[in-house]
């Protein structure tokens, strides 16, 4: 088979994969919907961190305490530079996705797995206090496949970028 025939084969499956829907219209008027997903960015509140690859290597070998507080909870995770952070359950570090192998270039954000409501983010370099500041969780959803189709995709984020 010549790869002229190949791609034409490989595709046409995923457009209809894409194209078909779990819901069937009623009449006329009303839309099928598509099987499109969440990103892998949704179901968590992230706190993404305005530093760049640089302002990190500066800091090799330096302890990071980054804690989420908020009414009834918290959790922490500590990072040394450049290693991987280990993290209480429900809280996690987003590297980026070409980072690989036993340490990494930048930090992408904190995040939460829930939507507390006000939570306080505390960053602390070697024990020192960085930054303390409360944000406002508040969920937004979107429906990538319309508002009438499943599935509904939660997610919140704000940068932190006053550290």
């Amino acid at each position: 088979m010549s790869l002229r025939l190949l791609i034409p084969t490989l595709i046409l499956p995923l457009c209809c994969v894409a194209c078909e829907s779990p819901k069937t219209p009623a009449n006329d008027t009303e839309e099928m919907c598509t099987e499109v997903g969440c990103d892998d960015d949704d179901e968590y509140a992230m706190f993404a961190l305005d530093r760049s690859e640089s302002d990190w290597q500066g800091e090799q070998g330096s302890t990071y305490t980054f804690t989420l507080s908020w009414d009834g909870g918290s959790a922490s995770c500590v990072v040394v530079v450049p290693e991987y952070g280990s993290c209480d359950s429900g809280i996690g570090i987003a590297y980026p996705e070409d980072d690989s192998g036993d340490t990494w270039t930048s930090l992408e954000g904190v995040y939460l797995d829930t939507f507390p409501g006000p939570v306080t983010l505390t960053i602390e370099r070697d024990g020192a206090l960085v930054l303390e500041q409360e944000y406002i969780v508040e969920p937004v959803s979107d429906y990538p496949n319309g508002r009438d189709c499943p599935p509904e995709c939660v997610s919140w984020s704000d940068t932190v970028d006053s550290w």
